[in-house]
């Protein structure tokens, strides 16, 4: 599968907006599938970020529920997504995505990956948010 738009990919020098090959798959349809899957989570979270980076926050949250709509597995895109919601006000739903994350994560190192994608300017206020930390972590929450 290729889809080609103008200065449609994610690297500047391309126009390759999708580019996905299974022709030596036994499986082409599924493989396919989680492929382009794969793919549009890319292309949704690097739209997260550049809109995010033009103070667009709203639009970011946007693109990152997409980027979870198509990595509903990646603890990353919950991440991102929890700190979006956070930052649009909505502590509860930021509360459900990084829990999801969390759990997804199964990582003992989860906090400190947390803790790192807060540190961009938009999302720092989490970080002072005590009672939103120790339901998230626990009596970990005061460190």
């Amino acid at each position: 599968m290729l889809v080609v738009r103008k200065q449609g990919g994610r690297n500047t020098n391309n126009d390759r907006y999708i580019y996905i090959n299974v022709d030596d798959n036994p499986a082409p349809l599924p493989e396919l599938r989680r492929l382009l899957d794969l793919n549009l989570g890319y292309l949704y979270q690097d739209k997260t970020f550049k809109l995010l980076g033009s103070g667009k926050t709203k639009e970011a949250r946007e693109a990152s529920a997409q980027a979870v709509r198509y990595w509903p597995n990646r603890p990353e895109a919950h991440v991102t997504l929890g700190l979006l919601e956070y930052a649009g006000g909505d502590k509860s739903g930021a509360l459900t995505e990084l829990k999801t994350a969390q759990s997804l994560s199964g990582n003992p190192g989860f906090r400190k990956q947390f803790e790192s994608a807060a540190q961009r300017p938009a999302f720092k206020a989490i970080l002072d948010d005590k009672p939103l930390l120790k339901e998230l972590f626990g009596e970990q929450a005061d460190r």
